[in-house]
């Protein structure tokens, strides 16, 4: 803040952008945790103190210890997979902490299996940290299309982790809890040994690979995400409850629901450190996919009739695990919040459809 001693007083001062109303921000004036000698000030130089003068905005600022900005490093971000559900909360919650200085990219801006246009594209911008969303993620498609997902998922981290390292970004790659085989009847722990049974997992756990080649990486395994930006388990189900009577559900496959509005606050936030390594990172909680569903509807209020059924009901060409969990004491571990309950999440989610 600035105080002037005199009436019709010129201030200049610079601002490192074009003036957004919107993000317009700041700390009230006169919080006394802050302690500064505005009535000192006044008396010294003879200003009357009762008569100073503020535009409306600032006389409502919040106290500092209210104020809900967060004051982070504001790194240079590269997002990956900015159209998918995870990097659209990714680049959302930059957003939301007042870091706009991001670049977010799909296929159509920088192709990842393309290693010239990756490290033209990293070379001119020089992210401080590159948060690597996209993926090829459709499990069953993945089957057939074996050299699409490899590309994808291996050699395209690979291009991007060559070219991080050459600028010295950080690195956080974002996996999957498919890279476990479901056989352990306890939650996974990071340092247990991965066993993928699909060609999916198997791409994601040599994505894991080459990351963990790069110093300044982490890795990040999740599972059954969720989120605004495209199609999802809970979208599916919700648009069900709204056509049928009755859907049936697999009960005999377990994991934790994961919505990337979470998630991607645990990502910004482990981008702020140096805490490199794997952790694994969902919401809090472990379901089926029937118990799920009963939770969605419970949420929503639909009388549709939920009938558990068993995975080899519907033969498929793609083995799943049948017990993910994914043990989060790694996040405790390091000083990162582990993320809120799923059940709170799915509530928060269908509030943010309507």
């Amino acid at each position: 803040g600035f105080l002037a001693l005199e009436d019709n007083t010129k201030f200049g001062y610079y601002v490192d952008n074009i003036y957004s109303p919107k993000r317009d921000c700041g700390i009230l004036w006169s919080d006394p945790d802050l302690n500064i000698p505005w009535e000192d000030w006044c008396k010294e130089y003879g200003v009357d103190y009762s008569q100073i003068q503020l535009k409306l905005a600032d006389q409502n600022r919040p106290r500092l210890k209210d104020c809900p900005v967060s004051f982070y490093k504001k790194y240079r971000y590269l997002v990956t997979g900015v159209q998918g559900q995870l990097g659209y909360d990714v680049v959302k919650e930059l957003n939301s902490r007042g870091i706009y200085d991001v670049l977010a990219v799909d296929k159509d801006e920088m192709d990842i299996c393309d290693q010239d246009r990756v490290d033209e594209i990293i070379r001119a911008y020089v992210p401080e940290v590159i948060i690597h969303c996209a993926a090829y993620t459709n499990v069953k498609k993945a089957e057939e299309e074996k050299d699409m997902a490899k590309a994808i998922n291996v050699d395209g981290t690979r291009n991007l982790v060559t070219s991080a390292a050459r600028v010295g970004s950080k690195f956080i790659y974002v996996s999957t809890d498919y890279v476990f085989d479901g056989t352990k009847k306890s939650p996974y722990e990071v340092g247990d040994k991965a066993n993928p049974l699909n060609v999916y997992g198997k791409t994601k756990y040599l994505g894991e690979e080459v990351a963990r080649t790069y110093d300044k990486s982490f890795v990040v395994r999740t599972s059954w995400v969720f989120g605004v930006n495209g199609n999802n388990f809970v979208k599916t189900m919700i648009n069900q409850a709204q056509t049928k009577d009755e859907v049936k559900v697999v009960s005999d496959q377990i994991g934790s629901p994961t919505y990337t509005v979470d998630l991607a606050k645990l990502l910004v936030d482990m981008a702020q450190t140096e805490k490199y390594g794997t952790y694994h990172a969902h919401n809090e909680g472990y379901c089926s996919w029937y118990q799920f569903t009963k939770d969605i509807y419970d949420t929503i209020d639909a009388k549709t009739k939920v009938t558990p059924i068993a995975s080899d009901t519907f033969p498929s060409s793609v083995v799943r695990p049948l017990d993910s969990r994914l043990s989060t004491e790694s996040l405790s571990q390091n000083g990162f919040d582990k993320l809120p309950e799923y059940k709170d999440a799915v509530k928060r989610y269908v509030k943010e459809l309507k």
